[in-house]
């Protein structure tokens, strides 16, 4: 920072992960250590409204490689809508099935949405299971096929998600997500529609090796 004379009156320093403001005060030096929020405030210039949030968004943030976001859904009834190849030529077509379905962690960043299943909300110490779908890798990431998501934005994930469930599934990743049936998922969303439950066996659930801690250092720090 400079005065009209073009002399430094303050500086801003970042050493080591540590925010370090200078000015000179009465022929001497003051540093004083800034949080990051202190300087985002002091630095910004105009106001900001971040519109409404998305329901169902319970955190969201901005890290090295961009905005992110992330949303609880309840356990609840879903309607699964299938692509025709998925059905072997001696069974009728499978175009559709209604279950139950398990609570779901839903997470935008890096230019793509990931899919979670858990069992019981713990915060950061939150496991994480695979969801119960097919068209979702075994690192969580969800496969639109030729649909295009939007860009992430605590707003518009709520129109990611929309768009996830309209679209037509397929046999992409379908193994290693049950333990009934470890070859195919789709195999145990038939088996659990047809004996109509009131909740979808959490004891099926195929746990992953990340927990919400996991996430949340690759959000912040953006190793991958």
């Amino acid at each position: 920072m400079q005065n009209e004379h073009n002399e430094t009156i303050a500086s801003l320093h970042f050493v080591r992960g540590q925010i370090l403001f200078e000015y000179p005060h009465k022929n001497r030096i003051i540093r004083k250590c800034l949080s990051p929020d202190a300087v985002r405030n002091a630095l910004l210039l105009q106001e900001f409204d971040s519109g409404w949030i998305a329901p169902r968004t319970i955190r969201h943030g901005e890290g090295p490689k961009g905005p992110w976001a992330i949303q609880h859904y309840p356990a609840a009834t879903y309607t699964l809508f299938f692509d025709q190849s998925i059905t072997p030529e001696t069974q009728p077509p499978l175009t559709q099935l209604t279950l139950p379905l398990p609570a779901f962690i839903f997470i935008g960043a890096h230019h793509r949405y990931s899919l979670y299943a858990i069992r019981a909300w713990r915060n950061d110490a939150t496991v994480l299971y695979h969801a119960p779908l097919p068209n979702i890798s075994t690192d969580g990431h969800i496969c639109f096929g030729t649909a295009t998501p939007p860009a992430i934005s605590p707003v518009a994930i709520r129109q990611a998600w929309q768009l996830f469930w309209r679209s037509a599934f397929n046999n992409d990743h379908t193994n290693g997500k049950s333990h009934s049936h470890p070859d195919n998922i789709i195999t145990q969303l038939q088996h659990t529609a047809s004996q109509h439950p009131d909740e979808y066996p959490g004891t099926d659930l195929v746990r992953t090796s990340m927990t919400m801690r996991n996430i949340l250092e690759d959000l912040n720090q953006g190793d991958n």
